[in-house]
């Protein structure tokens, strides 16, 4: 999959095996040279399906929401795999004090494996994204390690 555009979403896309691996040597999935965009100038109106409204990360406008306030937005979500994403662009990733948000993150409550082959590779982040490294808890075995957010870039003016 390439040239595709993803934004004000919950979770921009997630990629699913059909079940089988690793089995299923050799399968994989790949988005290239595409657009991820957390928060676009789209700020929505309330009413209708649009039953979530919230506080931007950017400018702090109301906006409708895709999920409830405080759901963890994520451009690309990591599921089990293998994945590839390559050459693909992250923009307008910003957190808020009721929600995290990340450019690359990983399903939350993963009951199935990761496999070590997923790959992310020549991927530009703008300006207003928050480089933050999250590692949700997990019961489903592995080491534990505590939900844990490391800021490693500040946040810039960004004219997307």
């Amino acid at each position: 999959m390439d040239l595709r555009q993803f934004a004000d979403n919950g979770i921009g896309l997630t990629f699913a095996s059909d079940g089988s691996f690793p089995s299923d040597e050799g399968s994989s999935q790949e988005v290239s040279e595409s657009l991820f965009v957390g928060e676009s100038r789209n700020y929505g109106f309330p009413g209708g399906q649009n039953k979530y409204v919230g506080t931007g990360g950017i400018d702090q406008k109301p906006r409708t929401l895709p999920r409830n306030r405080t759901f963890p937005i994520r451009g690309f979500q990591i599921y089990d795999g293998p994945i590839h994403l390559t050459r693909c662009t992250f923009k307008k990733f910003v957190p808020t004090p009721d929600r995290y948000t990340s450019a690359v993150g990983f399903l939350m409550k993963n009951s199935w494996q990761i496999t070590p082959r997923n790959n992310i590779s020549l991927v530009k982040f703008g300006p207003h994204v928050s480089m933050f490294t999250w590692f949700p808890h997990s019961d489903y075995g592995g080491k534990r390690r505590d939900d844990t957010f490391l800021k490693t870039e500040t946040q810039t003016k960004d004219l997307y």
